[in-house]
């Protein structure tokens, strides 16, 4: 098997409420050049790069990442990349959604629970500890209140310092799974690797054991929350 699979990015979309905005920005503060415009969507390229364009702006009514474009090492790369993609990563979301599906036809309202881990710090120039847990809800649109306040909350009471959508609010399973007008409320959870491992040596640590009952402890808050509060409802009209 290949050890390495992807060489180099090649460029990234991205989505934006303000197409207008968003370039300005790209062109005269980051320096990049606006090489073409088609449709709702502005090209733009660094300086020096090797491929035509470097980054898609299109416009969206909110802000998102519209796609990543990376290039293999070779043949034999891609056709490993391409039989992971089909073997395991589209399975896996076809078993995640009927599963999600299934429990909010059984109950009415589901919530998924989006678990990631971070490392304690951002790297060598910045040294910072990181919150103990970061909690991403696309900014309280991939599920209602109850659930972000039930995970934030029972997490200080335990101990725990939590951030809130940053530096992560969320990435692909929160924006294509949460939509909680249809009781469908999806979270992401990044737990500090600091918490319960050797961050060097990758070996857990002696507080695994408390951070694993302090999750058992989480899923029975949320087990809590009124299966009416989860459900199904009207968005106000403006």
């Amino acid at each position: 098997m290949p050890e390495r699979l992807l060489s180099s990015i090649a460029h990234v979309e991205l989505e934006t409420p303000d197409l207008d905005a968003s370039t300005a920005y790209a062109r005269d503060i980051l320096g990049l050049d606006v090489v073409d415009e088609t449709g709702d969507s502005v090209y733009l390229r660094c300086w020096g790069d090797y491929y035509l364009y470097s980054l898609v702006l299109t416009a969206a009514s909110e802000p998102g990442l519209g796609h990543a474009a990376w290039r293999a090492e070779g043949p034999e790369q891609m056709e490993e990349a391409i039989r992971r993609i089909e073997g395991l990563y589209k399975p896996y979301h076809r078993a995640l959604r009927r599963l999600f599906t299934r429990v909010h036809r059984d109950f009415g309202a589901a919530v998924l629970i989006d678990c990631h881990s971070m490392p304690s710090t951002a790297g060598s120039k910045d040294e910072r500890p990181r919150a103990d847990v970061v909690l991403g809800d696309r900014y309280g649109t991939s599920c209602v209140a109850a659930v972000a306040e039930t995970i934030e909350s029972t997490l200080r009471d335990l101990g725990y310092t939590v951030s809130r959508n940053k530096p992560y609010a969320g990435g692909f399973i929160t924006e294509h799974y949460g939509n909680p007008a249809a009781g469908l409320h999806a979270i992401q959870l990044e737990l500090n690797r600091a918490l319960y491992m050797d961050e060097r040596r990758f070996e857990r640590s002696p507080s695994f054991v408390r951070l694993a009952a302090d999750l058992e402890t989480l899923a029975d808050r949320l087990a809590g929350i009124p299966i009416q509060e989860l459900r199904p409802y009207r968005a106000a009209a403006e």
